[in-house]
């Protein structure tokens, strides 16, 4: 194992340590103060110089330092599999990686299990909360809404009694894809080092991902007795040549994590908590998954007229973007305002399309 020895600067000369402030085992960055030294003429704050955890002191409190001494010595810190999500949220909460287990492949150390650390450390109880016993799916919503905010058990069992069967209903939209595309050329020149490609199905499904946790009735699952809400999301990618790809904890992953996923093959859509769907067909739409209750589909763009003010066409890469879902568990206000807020976050926004006979157009920017 690799040791960093930490020594006094030979400029102070010859020291005295006067107290330790960290004890062996405790870990350390270059700004650390790891001890207190009295020279002759100041007292000084050694930093421990590097990253790692203290493995040993060299000298006791009290002892002669030479020039140069060595004052202790650490080791690099211990390598964590963690994705940048949840690296982001460990720092973010104070979370320390390395004393968590990982419950992704090869013991990856996912959000969700930093997740569960901070509710660990606050006490709060894993189990899940008692049943919640109410007639409509409204109401049902309310409470799920409500114990999101201070549950984050992997699951969250809602009892649902007298609740009939409904038939799927759908939310559309059309959005200028233009912005889209241009961002996916620009990260191509990125992207092409890995030998990866980002698409408007990429930007989609990272896009989705991120409001996922805002949205948690997009992954949930309808059941007889219950509205089961997920806080891991699996996305069933289907692409435009018929085949279908999972993803794994996409809302752990950022776009190049998930252009390199839609490159996989051979996984079980039974895992699936939504799926989102690209299709060259202008207006078909991808029912939800067995054991899902949406699924987004995004058209290929066509060219169309785009109304950019009262005075002004334009010709844009217009697409449609269409939430299928399950009526038992959502309605058309609430996949309206999934659908809002994807196109905020991908920076489109949604369209009214002209009359295909309006004069007055405008040359296209479209590459």
């Amino acid at each position: 194992m690799q040791l960093h020895t930490i020594s006094i600067p030979p400029a102070l000369g010859e020291a005295t340590l006067l107290e330790w402030l960290v004890a062996v085992g405790e870990s350390v960055t270059p700004t650390t103060p790891l001890a207190r030294v009295l020279t002759a003429h100041t007292e000084w704050v050694i930093p421990a110089q590097y990253v790692g955890i203290v493995a040993e002191h060299v000298v006791a409190a009290g002892a002669t330092i030479p020039v140069g001494g060595e004052l202790a010595r650490c080791t690099p810190p211990p390598r964590v599999r963690a994705t940048p999500l949840a690296r982001r949220l460990a720092t973010a909460l104070g979370v320390d990686l390395t004393a968590l287990a990982g419950s992704g492949p090869g013991g990856r150390i996912m959000r969700a299990d930093v997740v569960k650390a901070v509710d660990v450390a606050s006490g709060s109880s894993d189990s899940l909360p008692p049943p919640a016993v109410v007639g409509d799916t409204a109401h049902a919503r309310a409470v799920a809404d409500a114990t999101v905010g201070t549950n984050t058990s992997s699951t969250i069992r809602l009892r649902i009694v007298d609740a009939q069967p409904a038939p799927l209903a759908s939310a559309t939209i059309a959005i200028d894809l233009q912005s889209v595309l241009h961002q996916c050329r620009v990260q191509n020149a990125t992207f092409a080092r890995y030998g990866l490609q980002a698409t408007p199905q990429s930007a989609l499904i990272a896009a989705a991902a991120g409001l996922f946790p805002e949205h948690p009735l997009i992954n949930a699952a309808w059941t007889e007795t219950a509205i089961v809400l997920r806080h891991r999301y699996h996305v069933a990618a289907g692409l435009t040549n018929g085949r279908w790809v999972l993803i794994r904890d996409a809302g752990d992953l950022n776009e190049r994590g998930i252009a390199r996923a839609l490159t996989g093959t051979g996984h079980d859509l039974g895992m699936a908590t939504c799926a989102i769907a690209v299709t060259a067909d202008w207006w078909q739409i991808t029912p939800p998954l067995p054991g899902t209750v949406a699924a987004l589909t995004l058209s290929e763009a066509q060219l169309k007229p785009v109304a950019l003010s009262d005075t002004t066409i334009a010709v844009g890469a217009v697409a449609h973007l269409s939430l299928c879902y399950d009526a038992r568990v959502l309605d058309h206000p609430t996949a309206m305002a999934f659908l809002n807020a994807l196109c905020r976050r991908l920076g489109v926004r949604p369209l009214a399309e002209p009359p295909e006979d309006e004069v007055g157009l405008v040359s296209s920017g479209i590459a």
